[in-house]
Order: structure tokens, then C-alpha cells, then sequence
């Protein structure tokens, strides 16, 4: 494959592509459902759920503007070596908030297993930690490819031999691995003391589970 200035610039714009349908993705979802999220969620009483789902459906929306702001269009130098850390960093905090969804509704279909909640709490720090030490010290700006070379998209990269960019997308995809590994064998052990089919409960929570980790790992490969 051609390492060429144009190459390089061709790559650029489908990255940025991919940000701006992400976007719209985002935000075409939210207007369409709005209705029913009124409807069912915010006529709701509050739970931890509750707040956890509102966080992921708005923190989104909120910073993917700045997202778009520093990856599509062009900045200075200058700017950049502010502001490029950023979006990392606010990135982090959606999947955070999609991950303690994730554990609130584990914890639960495990009859509240306060062993089970520590062993996640556990898993979900060091995540958090790993994310939060690539954010400010595993990324470098990604050199301008247009000529004169001056301005360009704020885009981070991992530091030179080093993978730890895709580590912070890959980490996620690990912890939703454990917990859907663990509620499926939960839901077979069920199963097999029950001694015939599982309660439309359970096959709803690990059809809607594994259709969630499918979602979120190919949305987590597709981010490097």
C-alpha cells in the first residue's frame, strides 16, 4: 500500500466521513425516538438505570459537536496541541456511562451478587484507569498532511511504537466480553436446572444482551 501525502490525506477524509455519519447516526436516532423515550423513560420514576441511560443518550450528543469541531475541521498548530487530548478524553465517559448500564442490569439479573458487583466494580476501575492514562500521556498529534503543512484536523495517534490508541477502544470490548460471557453461562446454568426453556425474562435479557455486544464491538473495532 502507497504511504503517499495522498494516501494518507485519502485516509484522513474517510475518517473524518466516519465521524460525521456517526453523528448524524446519533442524532437522527434520538429525534425519531424522542417520543417514545419521553413517553417511557423521562415520565419514569428515577433509578441508577435511569440516569445512566439519559447520561449516555445526551453526553454524546453533547460533546460529539466538539468531536466534529477538532477532527473535520481545519486549526492551527497551535490550537491543536491545546485541544486534540480532549475529545479522547470526553469520548471516554459515553462508554463509561453505556458500561455502567451494562453492570447495573448484570448485577441485577444476578439477584444483586454483591461478590459479582465487586468483581465488575474491579474490572470497570482498572478499564477507567487504562483509558484515562492513554487519554493523557499515550497520544500523539497527528502530523498535517495538506500542504503548506500549517493547519489540519486535531486527530490524535499512538506514540510511536507504541498500540495503546487501540488499546483504549480494545479495553471496553474485554470488559463487555466478561460480563456477556458470564449472563449467557448464568442463563444456561438456569436453564439446565429448570430443566426445560428458559422465562421469556431471561431469553429477552440475553437476546437484547448479545444483540448490545455485537452493536458496541463493532462500533469498538470499527473506532481505530
Amino acid at each position: 500500500m502507497s504511504d503517499s501525502p495522498e494516501t494518507a490525506q485519502h485516509f484522513i477524509f474517510i475518517t473524518q466521513l466516519v465521524f460525521v455519519a456517526f453523528y448524524a447516526i446519533v442524532a437522527w436516532d434520538w429525534i425519531t425516538s424522542f417520543n417514545r423515550e419521553w413517553r417511557y423513560i423521562w415520565k419514569a420514576a428515577w433509578t441508577p438505570v435511569k440516569a445512566a441511560y439519559l447520561f449516555c443518550r445526551y453526553w454524546v450528543l453533547a460533546v460529539g459537536c466538539f468531536l466534529l469541531y477538532c477532527f473535520v475541521n481545519d486549526h492551527s498548530l497551535e490550537l491543536c496541541l491545546k485541544i486534540y487530548k480532549i475529545p479522547v478524553a470526553l469520548a471516554m465517559w459515553n462508554q463509561l456511562g453505556s458500561e455502567v448500564v451494562l453492570l447495573i442490569r448484570t448485577y441485577a439479573f444476578f439477584n444483586r451478587n454483591v461478590y459479582l458487583l465487586s468483581f465488575l466494580i474491579t474490572c470497570l476501575s482498572g478499564l477507567i484507569a487504562y483509558q484515562l492514562y492513554v487519554a493523557t500521556s499515550q497520544m500523539e498529534l497527528l502530523p498535517f498532511i495538506k500542504p503548506p503543512h500549517t493547519r489540519g484536523p486535531c486527530l490524535p495517534v499512538s506514540r510511536p511504537h507504541a498500540a495503546h490508541l487501540l488499546g483504549f477502544f480494545m479495553a471496553p470490548l474485554a470488559y463487555d466480553t466478561i460480563v456477556t460471557v458470564i449472563t449467557v453461562g448464568k442463563a444456561i446454568m438456569i436453564r439446565r436446572r429448570r430443566g426445560g426453556p428458559s422465562s421469556m425474562l431471561i431469553q429477552t435479557f440475553i437476546r437484547e444482551g448479545v444483540f448490545y455486544y455485537i452493536l458496541i464491538s463493532i462500533a469498538n473495532l470499527a473506532s481505530p
